[in-house]
């Protein structure tokens, strides 16, 4: 086990969106793919498949065979092509941290894989994706809305995106949404899934929040973005 330090959790979360600190996602890729912390890679403890048997493995003989069969299925030839990815990446990100889904045995093994390899303890997320995902949740409440909103309006195709983004005090929805508005649609690309579109407005409101800006200038949308929805109330001029 490492021992206790004081550094073992990181708890500000505020401050991880502010500086854009970068994080190790070491939940599977499903997992991931459905929504993840912002700036944060995907470098699991175990994949798909891994998680499905020790999840069947955990509701059938228990906690402790579930562990056993994890520690077993990722061993070997396998653990340290995963322990050399973390290292690489905290070798290029010697400030990130190391989050899984509550901030419990994933990523308190993957910690102490870590310690035990190069003598450094990466510091975990305290309770996991589920805290930060809670906290993201309450920023977009608003009560918690400091500057004036304004909206600003115009017929389709008239540079309305354009305009907003001469101004540091906008955020651009359809650029989170990855999506062109009712008038040219979507992109090439596929939007982003409601968490990860909900955590991208959520951190653009945080950043917004820490220049102490007077007034949010946002684009006039409906309440959906293709098949995402903005959450909130605004005010058009």
């Amino acid at each position: 086990m490492v021992e206790e330090k004081q550094h073992e959790f990181y708890r500000d979360f505020h401050q991880i969106v502010v500086d854009q600190r970068p994080l190790i996602d070491v939940r599977a890729p499903v997992e991931y793919k459905k929504g993840a912390v912002p700036n944060a890679v995907n470098l699991p403890l175990m994949n798909n498949q891994e998680r499905h048997r020790v999840g069947v493995c955990y509701k059938e003989q228990g906690s402790d065979a579930a562990v056993w069969l994890g520690h077993k299925l990722v061993s070997g030839g396998v653990k340290q092509a995963r322990l050399k990815a973390w290292i690489d990446f905290l070798n290029n990100n010697p400030d990130c941290l190391i989050y899984c889904s509550r901030g419990g045995l994933r990523s308190e093994i993957v910690q102490q894989w870590i310690f035990q390899d190069i003598g450094r303890l990466i510091p975990r997320l305290a309770g996991g994706f589920k805290a930060f995902r809670n906290y993201l949740i309450e920023q977009l409440q608003p009560q918690n809305q400091t500057a004036e909103v304004v909206t600003v309006g115009g017929y389709t195709g008239s540079g309305k995106t354009v305009l907003l983004n001469q101004f540091d005090n906008s955020i651009d929805l359809e650029g989170l949404a990855n999506h062109r508005g009712s008038g040219f649609g979507h992109r090439i690309n596929s939007q982003p899934t409601p968490i990860n579109f909900e955590n991208k407005l959520a951190t653009a409101l945080i950043k917004h929040r820490q220049m102490d800006y007077k007034y949010l200038l946002i684009e006039d949308e409906s309440q959906h973005i293709g098949r995402l929805y903005i959450p909130g109330d605004r005010k058009s001029v």
